[in-house]
């Protein structure tokens, strides 16, 4: 299949498994989105995992080999940050999820809290220490210091 790279102003890559597999860029990555960018064309780089910042992530593709600025590359975490923001600004959240998540919802302007008394919105995201069990107290409320 041929596409005419012309019609398009902007190209969205996926990052694990589309443009590196843990800290191996897959073969060809690099040249095909520097030919994009030198073709004048707009690069953003997706992510489901919030277990990175998007800064982090723009390092690891700039150490990679494909330089990159963290306006560059769209995370789950920043997607929900720009959602609450528009549906509950300023609200008080408790979240489930690794630091990354918790950082990016602080630099969102939310308030972090574990004080069932407080908490208006429940944040959960992927956290490789999560389990359901310890999610709740007896009385079906996330359990306090539950924010990895």
């Amino acid at each position: 299949m041929t596409i005419d790279l012309r019609r398009f102003d902007g190209f969205i890559f996926d990052l694990d498994g589309t443009v590196y597999l843990g800290e191996r860029l897959i073969k060809g990555a690099d040249e095909v989105i520097g030919e994009l960018r030198r073709r004048g064309k707009r690069v953003l780089f997706v992510s489901n995992k919030p277990i990175a910042t998007r800064e982090s992530y723009a390092e690891k593709l700039t150490r990679l080999g494909i330089p990159t600025s963290p306006d560059e590359v769209i995370n789950s975490s920043f997607v929900l940050v720009r959602y609450l923001k528009r549906m509950r600004p300023g609200a008080k959240v408790f979240p489930v999820g690794e630091k990354p998540f918790v950082e990016e919802l602080e630099r969102g302007g939310f308030t972090i809290t574990d004080d069932p008394n407080q908490i208006e919105v429940v944040a959960l995201a992927m956290d490789r220490t999560f389990d359901y069990p310890s999610c709740s107290s007896p009385t079906g409320r996330p359990s306090e210091g539950r924010s990895s």
